[in-house]
């Protein structure tokens, strides 16, 4: 199932230690993220106050915000990801540029797993969307999340530098290339669910959460499968590259990429279902894996993420709720 360039690291560490380092690395990620998350109340805060009627009613303040906010998200991004990989590969002794350097590996895998990633966001999104009819009787609702929409020509440079070219990298390196990577010394199938558990969790909403935490099984599990950190890098790109398409394509061009996602998802299907002894494999793995979890479970620090994530979501909840009472 897996390469054997992803089954080692660089340095033996125990496995309370691995799975501490990765927790401590996702503490980093997730709390440079939640801070930028407070820019733009921040900003619009300071900005009525300062200027008042202009800055709700004047188009060049709302196009300027907009391009604030991006750029903010995609510094986040960068210092977020790039701590947090220096993070790891300090305290796991993980050669990044070797797995950079890796670049013999079968192409074919960038379409199969792209395919089988656009399915996995496919049956998820449909789950969300049913969980969100249940919360619909109470009032309640995940709210969507989705790229900051200035449609200026800086505004799509800097959406396209974050999703497309940033967050494929960092997340890549961090969730894939550093705790995949070390987990898979202990338990591979342990390895592809719990980074792509921490994969769902680092993105802070049950919206993207959910999906992510499917998309994150593909992506390790085709990781490990191709040998090199450059399929998931740009599978990764190839999917928030559709989804940046899906936020600026107008009229015609918006139903063909619908179309294009549709046959890509469809496709997915059928090398899921073509994989299945594998993906079978790593579920199997993952079910003798009690030492790994049990390790898991008495970190204090996964709790303390789980937590914040729960409250984040529920917050997001009340809130859908209490607009609805409101408009209602």
């Amino acid at each position: 199932m897996v390469n054997a360039q992803t089954s080692t690291s660089a340095r033996f560490l125990g496995l309370r230690r691995t799975i501490s380092i990765c927790i401590g690395c996702m503490g980093i990620y997730f709390g440079v993220q939640i801070i930028a998350a407070l820019y733009p109340s921040l900003m619009i805060g300071f900005m009525n106050a300062r200027l008042g009627y202009y800055y709700y009613y004047s188009p060049v303040f709302d196009t300027l915000n907009q391009i604030l906010i991006i750029l903010v998200t995609l510094f986040a991004t960068v210092a977020s990801g790039g701590m947090a990989a220096w993070f790891g590969i300090k305290m796991m002794g993980v050669n990044l540029k070797a797995q950079l350097e890796q670049t013999r590996f079968d192409r074919s895998w960038i379409v199969k797993g792209a395919s089988m990633m656009f399915a996995a966001n496919l049956i998820l999104s449909l789950l969300v969307s049913l969980l969100n009819s249940i919360l619909g009787f109470f009032g309640a609702g995940i709210d969507p999340v989705g790229l900051s929409g200035s449609g200026s020509f800086a505004g799509i440079l800097l959406n396209f530098l974050m999703a497309v070219v940033a967050a494929p990298f960092f997340e890549e390196v961090i969730f894939r290339g550093i705790m995949c990577k070390s987990m898979a010394r202990f338990n591979k199938g342990f390895a592809v669910i719990f980074s792509a558990l921490l994969f769902g969790i680092a993105h802070m909403n049950l919206y993207q959460g959910i999906p992510a935490f499917g998309m994150g099984i593909i992506l390790a599990f085709v990781y490990l499968r191709s040998g090199s950190l450059w399929v998931p890098i740009l599978m990764h790109a190839v999917n928030n590259f559709m989804a940046l398409l899906e936020t600026y394509a107008p009229g015609v061009f918006s139903i063909l990429n619908a179309i294009v996602m549709l046959l890509l998802a469809t496709a997915g299907v059928y090398f899921i279902y073509k994989e299945r002894h594998q993906f079978a494999g790593v579920f199997r793995q993952n079910r003798k894996a009690k030492e790994e979890w049990k390790a898991v479970r008495s970190n204090g620090g996964f709790w303390v993420l789980v937590v914040i994530f729960v409250l984040i979501c529920l917050l997001g909840m009340i809130g859908s709720m209490f607009m609805n009472f409101i408009l209602y």
